[in-house]
């Protein structure tokens, strides 16, 4: 089978686009970047469900005087 010059240098890129750059370290597994993504999202919803309960807590407050 024959490739195409154009064709084979394409693939080569893309090849070279998959690989790590060269003393980049060790890479994150596929379950350690879920991990640290969710620990993200978690901390994001914790923050804003504080806020509100803080602002429920003013408002609350705020109408008893």
């Amino acid at each position: 089978m024959v490739i195409s010059r154009t064709r084979q240098h394409a693939e080569d890129m893309f090849k070279r686009i998959q690989r790590p750059p060269v003393g980049a370290g060790p890479t994150e597994s596929s379950a350690q970047l879920e991990r640290r993504t969710q620990e993200s999202k978690t901390a994001r919803l914790r923050k804003l469900r504080l806020a509100k309960e803080a602002d429920a807590k003013t408002r609350r407050n705020h109408d008893t005087k």
